[in-house]
């Protein structure tokens, strides 16, 4: 459709130049900037074709956590097509608690894999998917799985696919908790490391009042509360791609005892 003093905006995204055409998400902004340097917006949409008034143009276009720009100008009665190159690819990471195991749901971060001058890398996305349009370059991921994390480095390729696989050696902590008659009971757990640091002090890993945890492999001391009831096991071992139960005994503390 051509409207009076107006023309059409054709719109397309490459991942790379002469790559595969996707599907970008587009805003045209009026190309003229004002005194504080911004554009005045004019429309937005993952559509391919926009009727605009006659006049110059400054188009963004975003694939994942691609954003590129291109400038167009539209002319009366006529049709101007522009391509956008986004210069991405895909990154697909997997996560898995030993070499060659199955793969887990894990939560990812994806940083820029240069660190500034204080050490610190750019965070560019994260999510559970493990799927990330990202644009072409080097990055840091960490995965995620309960209170173990992996890191890998990844280079994506625009108009390309990577593929990164994280290994968190980790493994499955069950407690349960039992009074003196041998029932069981629900328990509050500390969960630290069975070594001490320097100072003699055991390091906390994690506490709540669930019943399974997904842990580092290493030996851990866990301790658990039921009311007035205590207790404690030293020297529990998870194992990576295991799950092991550790039985908690509780009972009265001494103070308790002797009033």
């Amino acid at each position: 459709t051509i409207v009076m003093n107006g023309g059409v905006l054709r719109l397309k995204t490459l991942a790379a130049e002469g790559g595969e055409e996707v599907n970008g998400y587009y805003k045209i902004y009026e190309a003229k900037a004002d005194l504080s340097g911004e554009r005045k917006r004019v429309t937005a949409g993952a559509g391919t074709e926009y009727i605009l008034h006659s006049g110059e143009y400054l188009v963004t276009s975003t694939w994942g956590e691609t954003n590129e720009s291109v400038s167009a100008v539209v002319m009366p009665g006529q049709m101007t097509s522009e391509t956008i190159i986004a210069n991405g690819g895909i990154l697909n990471v997997t996560t898995s608690l030993t070499e060659g195991g199955e793969s887990v749901k894990a939560y990812y971060n994806v940083y820029e894999a240069k660190a500034n001058l204080q050490g610190e890398r750019r965070r560019v996305t994260a999510g559970a998917g493990g799927k990330f349009t990202l644009p072409a370059g080097d990055y840091r991921i960490t995965s995620k799985w309960g209170e173990a994390t992996g890191i890998s480095e990844a280079t994506v390729t625009a108009g390309a696919a990577a593929d990164s696989h994280i290994v968190v050696s980790a493994g499955v902590l069950t407690v349960k908790v039992v009074d003196a008659n041998g029932a069981a009971v629900k328990g509050y757990h500390s969960i630290s490391e069975s070594a001490p640091n320097l100072e003699g002090n055991r390091k906390r890993v994690t506490a709540g009042a669930g019943n399974e945890y997904k842990l580092p492999a290493g030996t851990y001391l866990i301790s658990s509360k039921a009311g007035d009831l205590t207790g404690q096991v030293d020297g529990v071992t998870v194992k990576a791609g295991e799950t092991v139960e550790a039985e908690i005994p509780v009972e009265l503390a001494a103070r308790f005892r002797e009033a």
